[in-house]
């Protein structure tokens, strides 16, 4: 059995803010060294202070796996209930969430022999765990990959990469794979699988409400020389899609299934290419796309935009190529972690967080994120091709954070550069390594990330800052003890 820090809810930002001990932990299930790699939602806060979590205690990368659902005292950290969940391989959980009366389960069970895929839902009662009902929301049938030239594209996420160099029964495989994504008040979800059978790129769409009920549902088209970036739906039902290209242009789609009209706001292309981008809703009419700047690969800067669907236009268009001032402020910061060598390539940059404020403006978070194995030193996201999907015994770097925040006048106010260096093997993804950031504090912006000097990889450190809003300086950084071996999953 193992201790661990879940996502600073299992131990509190807010318990150990202030101190430089950890005031409270609790045995955590958690007997399978296979995790997930695949960044599923695995821990569900609840309105009275308790969460919910679900841990793989037995399984491997191929085969059977055991689960368990447990409801934690969000005060003392105990068990509440558990409920032990067993899946086939072919079968793998995609998100945790309440919705208000029932803890609900999304889960896809992906049959490679007869090429179908299913979306199902489990419900159980919160109080006790006990299951309630279980149902099928979709299914499709998977037809052969089309080798196609020209043809609309999907951007890959630093986990797609990941997923696709493992075993092949370890995860979803892309083509099989249910997009989920949540309404900002999370009343309602959308999934989406993509068709790669045909020469013109297409989504079964539907959208739901949170107890599974199917609302719409209908085909979206992802023209060609675009590359799909996610689509998302409001809290209304109302669908979006965001489309970019290889020259910095940013379609953003307001689609309704039923009717197939549809309106466009346009994020106008540049000399640069926008990469690894953001979506948020502000409110069910605006919308803000945050992206990098890449030239020739390389990050020179950031951009974010918000896109207003009752004028049609841009509200607001902010471009920011980076200047001396950061590129030293990384440059200093990587000296001072000896285990970084050399100076940055500035390439594997990715858009990991993206926070907006009425009172503040926007931040901004990047991670140096790379993929490697033997033979194969550097792969990187791009564009889904059934040819990425080859298995390797890989590790993933995961380097420097750069986080910057932009004024209501859209200037910079301030960028800060935390030097990190972590290894794990890829078939972890970045449940151990990364990082965890807080952005509820109403004075500091906390971080914490685990780091090791160890042969054997286990976590020697837990690292927590505090980052001052107003001025982006380091006020408190912490070591915390961690005997027990504490690990971040």
């Amino acid at each position: 059995m193992k201790k661990i820090i879940a996502s600073a809810l299992l131990v509190s930002l807010s318990l150990i803010a202030f101190s430089q001990s950890i005031e409270l932990s609790n045995d955590f299930r958690l007997a399978s060294p296979f995790h997930e790699p695949d960044g599923a939602n695995d821990v569900v806060r609840l309105k009275d202070g308790d969460f919910v979590t679900i841990a793989k205690l037995k399984g491997g990368i191929s085969g059977k796996s055991d689960f368990a659902i447990e409801r934690n005292d969000g005060s003392s950290l105990k068990v509440m209930w558990s409920a032990l969940v067993s899946v086939a391989a072919s079968e793998d959980f995609k998100d945790l969430y309440f919705n208000g009366k029932d803890l609900v389960l999304l889960s896809v069970i992906h049959n490679e022999v007869e090429k179908k895929t299913q979306l199902v839902a489990y419900g159980y009662d919160v109080k006790t765990g006990s299951m309630l009902w279980n149902k099928e929301l979709e299914s499709y049938t998977i037809a052969p990959y089309l080798e196609v030239d020209n043809r609309g594209s999907v951007k890959e996420s630093f986990i797609d990469i990941i997923c696709e160099h493992t075993t092949p029964s370890f995860v979803t495989p892309f083509e099989f794979k249910h997009n989920l994504r949540f309404s900002s008040d999370e009343s309602k979800f959308v999934s989406y699988v993509f068709d790669f059978s045909q020469r013109t790129l297409s989504a079964s769409v539907v959208v739901y409400d949170n107890a599974g009920n199917a609302l719409k549902k209908g085909k979206v088209t992802i023209d060609a020389g675009y590359i799909n970036h996610g689509i998302f739906v409001n809290n209304r039902g109302e669908l979006f899609i965001v489309n970019a290209n290889n020259v910095g242009k940013v379609n953003i789609i307001r689609l309704d299934l039923d009717t197939k009209e549809f309106k466009i706001v346009e994020i106008p292309g540049s000399n640069y290419k926008k990469d690894e981008l953001i979506t948020l809703f502000i409110n069910d009419d605006n919308l803000i796309v945050g992206a990098v700047e890449l030239y020739e690969e390389k990050l020179v800067g950031v951009t974010y935009a918000v896109a207003n669907f009752v004028t049609g236009v841009l509200d607001k268009h902010v471009s920011d190529k980076f200047d001396d001032a950061v590129f030293a402020n990384v440059s200093e910061g990587r000296k001072s972690l000896k285990s970084i060598k050399g100076e940055d390539n500035w390439i594997d940059y990715d858009l990991s967080h993206m926070f907006i404020f009425e009172t503040e403006g926007v931040i901004l978070v990047l991670e140096k994120r790379s993929l490697y194995a033997d033979g194969y030193p550097h792969i990187a996201p791009g564009t889904f091709d059934k040819k990425h999907q080859v298995e390797i015994n890989g590790h993933v770097h995961a380097e420097g954070i750069i986080i910057l925040t932009y004024a209501k006048d859209n200037a910079r106010k301030w960028v800060q550069y935390i030097a990190k260096n972590q290894v794990y093997p890829s078939t972890d993804g970045l449940n151990t390594i990364s990082y965890v950031i807080d952005d509820s504090h109403h004075s500091n912006i906390r971080i914490i990330y685990a780091t090791s000097e160890a042969m054997d990889g286990s976590i020697t450190t837990i690292n927590l800052m505090h980052i001052d809003r107003v001025s982006g300086k380091v006020v408190k950084q912490t070591v915390l003890p961690n005997e027990s071996k504490l690990m971040l999953v």
